[in-house]
């Protein structure tokens, strides 16, 4: 089973990924935006944690070199997050969400929604929540998300406990 989490940025899908996999057997190496940090720390010469720590400070870059990465196959960033786990994070553009779902890449699209919470748009989602076959809300208490994540974990049948 291969799942990608997407949704607007910070809306919760680190916090999505990392619940399957204390909670299933899934396994989350790291999102989308670990290769293109990677790529930047080679650029300037900081290092990666650096970079990723404050990749939400610069959007526009961290979209730009993610353009770059999947210039000449537009899945190679879901590819990395699939090379050791189960989860693909962090998925932005078009043609990246659309190359994923028509090579088989996941099995299951789901859209973490909390613009409830945080109402600032995402500039660098090319697309909404009509990619996704599931949407989960994330506008309550992480308590709620939770119990959420448990019943479709248990509906996939993919709970380790």
């Amino acid at each position: 089973m291969r799942l990608a989490i997407v949704g607007s940025g910070r809306h919760g899908k680190d916090t999505v990924c990392e619940w399957f996999a204390a909670n299933t057997i899934l396994k989350y190496s790291f999102s989308t935006s670990w290769p293109i940090c990677e790529e930047i720390a080679r650029r300037s010469g900081r290092p990666v944690d650096e970079v990723h720590k404050y990749r939400h400070l610069d959007r526009a870059t961290m979209r730009r070199v993610g353009d770059e990465l999947r210039s000449t196959d537009s899945a190679y960033l879901a590819k990395r997050t699939l090379e050791n786990g189960n989860l693909c994070n962090g998925i932005r553009a078009q043609v990246e969400i659309e190359a994923v779902q028509r090579l088989g890449l996941v099995d299951l699209t789901i859209w973490i929604d909390a613009s409830e919470r945080i109402t600032e748009p995402d500039p660098t989602l090319e697309f909404g929540p009509e990619v996704a076959d599931i949407f989960i809300s994330n506008n309550g208490s992480r308590n709620a998300l939770d119990v959420r994540l448990e019943r479709l974990a248990r509906c996939l049948d993919v709970l380790a406990w």
